[in-house]
């Protein structure tokens, strides 16, 4: 990987939405397990809280940190 676009026009409306009191979901375009790990640096890099994450187990490669 040599880089990672993030759209911050999308990040920033986000951030307006979540100080208005909206609840966001995220929803992740592809079905890899990079999506997870992707989705908490782009919250932890502009200061977005990060929520609720579920998932199916028999989905998810046997990661101790996650086990």
């Amino acid at each position: 990987m040599q880089g990672l676009y993030v759209d911050t026009h999308g990040v920033e409306a986000v951030k307006q939405k979540l100080r208005e009191g909206y609840k966001v979901i995220f929803l992740p375009l592809y079905k890899t397990f990079l999506d997870f790990f992707v989705l908490q640096y782009v919250n932890l890099a502009h200061n977005i809280p990060s929520g609720f994450t579920f998932g199916n187990c028999e989905d998810t490669p046997r990661i101790l940190l996650i086990d």
